[in-house]
């Protein structure tokens, strides 16, 4: 039987990809984030239990991050309009 020659195979293809992407993650973790400030979309009008949440999370990631978290919320269509305003937002 020659069943084990095409998983030796796979496991040295597995261990070269995760050599590959320990050598990568030094330079991926160097990059400052977030550099800008940051836009929390709320898809839910403001007031709601959905606001009061975002509100109390973007001031704990403000203090964790050092940088101005913006709660934006866009209502309307059961969340449908507030998800794609941030679908269609420019990329970081």
């Amino acid at each position: 039987m020659k069943f084990h020659r095409p998983m030796r195979r796979v496991s040295m293809l597995g261990l070269v990809a995760t050599a590959l992407s320990i050598y990568q993650a030094p330079q991926a973790i160097a990059q400052t984030f977030p550099s800008r400030p940051v836009k929390l979309v709320v898809t839910y009008p403001p007031g709601g239990s959905s606001d009061l949440m975002a509100r109390v999370m973007a001031r704990k990631m403000q203090e964790a991050w050092g940088q101005a978290v913006v709660v934006e919320n866009k209502s309307g269509a059961a969340g449908s309009v507030g998800m794609e305003y941030a679908a269609r937002q420019p990329a970081d």
